[in-house]
């Protein structure tokens, strides 16, 4: 997928995100002035609720993070020796030239094929960092959704 078109998405989220966060603690800080001192029970189990909601959904982002870890760790490792192999094949081919013609083209085709699989690693290195920044918004983003929608109900 399009790397610019991914981290779009990103930024769009975290705007969103943020504002209906806006919203949520705007909405709570008001129910808490409003309390006062001594909170009633409905106060009191939104504060719990609160407390509740924001330590599964970060603990839920922390699992998806560590998950999306291991698994861009395994797509890159993966990704690595398979350019080393390919790498080291090239330059046993451009050890093993009998002209200086022949030398020079291997050795170019060394570079190119190097920096190809350079900028070929580093686009799915940005690919996989935007999946799991993705992933672990979802839980933070599916919570505060849910806050929304409940407190403009009240």
């Amino acid at each position: 997928m399009n790397p610019f078109l991914l981290w779009s998405q990103i930024a769009w989220k975290t705007t969103e995100l943020a504002m209906e966060s806006a919203f949520v603690i705007g909405q709570r800080a008001q129910q808490m002035a409003l309390a006062g001192a001594n909170p009633g029970p409905a106060d009191q189990r939104e504060l719990s609720l609160m407390v509740q909601e924001k330590q599964e959904a970060f603990s839920e982002a922390a699992v998806a993070a560590g998950f999306s870890a291991v698994r861009v760790s395994q797509q890159m490792s993966g990704l690595a020796a398979r350019h080393i192999v390919s790498t080291s094949a090239s330059m046993m081919s451009l050890m093993t030239s009998r002209t200086p013609a022949q030398y020079a083209a291997r050795g170019s085709k060394l570079m190119r094929d190097s920096a190809a699989n350079a900028a070929g690693a580093m686009s799915k290195l940005s690919d996989a960092g935007a999946k799991a920044t993705r992933r672990s918004m979802k839980p933070l983003s599916k919570r505060v959704k849910q806050n929304v929608r409940r407190l403009v109900k009240r």
